[in-house]
C-alpha cells in the first residue's frame, strides 16, 4: 500500500507492519516496524509474574526472543490515500505467552507522519510494552540531538548492563560516535532531532514512551532511534512495565515531522 500527502510518501507492508517513507523524494525512514508486546530482548527467554514463570521461544536465528511477535506476523490492513489501519491478533501462546490484539494507525500530513500504536490484552494479566523501531539513513554529516536522564551500558548478549550518567562519548548531541551504539537511554525527554544533509526530521513521542534505544553500528549506513515504553530486558529484571488486566489497553503516539534543513 502507498500513502501520499503533499511531498510525503509512505509505503506500508502488511507483513510485519513495515513502513518506509520519503519526503520530497529524499529517503527519510528506511524501514520501521512496531514492537509488541515488548521491545528488545528478554534474558534467559523467561520472566516471572505473580508467582508464575513464563517462557519465550526464540523467533529469529538469535538465541533470545526479539522485539515481540508483530514485526514477524501478517497484519490485516485497510487504507485511504492518507491513512492506514492495521491489526494483528496473537490469540494463543506460541513464541510468547502474551495474548493480545495490536493496532497501528498511520496518518499523513504534507510533512508529518503520525503513528499510533495500541495493544489490548485478550488473555490473563501480564506486563506489556510497546515500541517503534525506525531505521534512518546515516550520512557522514548526520547529527542527532536528544536528551535523557541516564544511560545503560551494553552487556553480554546485546542486553543492557548497568545504568549510570551518560558518558561524554555517548551523548546525543552531534554526530553519531564512530565506535557505534547499542544502548538504552532512560527517562528520555520524548523529542529527538535528526539533521541530515538534505532533510531535518523531528521525532516526538507521548510521555508513555519514556525510553529511547539507540542502535548505530560502527561503519553502518543506517541507525535507529527506538521509542519504547519500557527499558530493554525489563521483564527479566522486574523493571517497571504496564500490567494489563484482561481487556485493558496500552496506547501511544509517535510523530515524525519533516522539513528542509536550516
Amino acid at each position: 500500500m502507498v500513502l501520499r500527502q503533499g511531498a510525503l510518501t509512505v509505503n506500508v507492508d502488511p507483513q510485519g507492519a513495515g513502513i518506509c517513507a520519503t519526503w520530497g523524494g529524499v529517503p527519510a525512514i528506511s524501514h520501521c516496524f512496531p514492537m509488541v508486546p515488548l521491545g528488545n530482548r528478554v534474558q534467559g527467554n523467561a520472566f516471572t509474574y505473580d508467582g508464575q514463570t513464563h517462557r519465550f521461544t526464540p523467533n529469529t536465528d538469535e538465541p533470545l526472543y526479539l522485539h515481540g511477535d508483530g514485526w514477524l506476523g501478517l497484519w490485516q490492513a485497510r487504507a485511504t490515500e492518507t491513512t492506514a489501519h492495521l491489526t494483528f491478533d496473537h490469540p494463543a501462546p506460541a513464541a510468547s505467552p502474551h495474548r493480545y490484539r495490536a493496532t497501528m494507525d498511520l496518518a499523513l500530513g504534507p510533512a508529518r507522519l503520525t503513528v499510533t500504536l495500541s495493544v489490548t490484552n485478550t488473555g490473563p494479566a501480564l506486563p506489556f510494552g510497546l515500541g517503534l523501531h525506525p531505521f534512518f539513513p546515516r550520512h557522514p554529516k548526520t547529527r542527532v540531538t536528544a536528551q535523557a536522564g541516564a544511560f545503560w551500558t551494553e552487556g553480554p548478549g546485546h542486553l543492557p548492563g548497568s545504568p549510570g550518567p551518560i558518558p561524554g562519548t555517548m551523548t546525543l548531541n552531534g554526530p553519531l560516535p564512530d565506535h557505534g551504539l547499542n544502548n538504552a537511554y532512560q527517562d528520555w525527554c520524548g523529542r529527538a532531532r535528526i539533521d541530515q544533509p538534505d532533510l531535518r526530521i523531528d521525532l516526538s513521542a507521548e510521555p508513555l514512551f519514556a525510553h529511547l534505544m539507540v542502535y548505530a553500528p560502527k561503519g553502518g549506513d543506517q541507525f535507529c532511534l527506538e521509542p519504547m515504553t519500557h527499558l530493554p530486558n525489563a521483564l527479566a529484571r522486574g523493571l517497571p512495565m504496564a500490567v494489563l488486566d484482561p481487556g485493558e489497553s496500552l496506547s501511544g503516539k509517535v510523530v515524525f515531522d519533516f522539513t528542509q534543513p536550516e
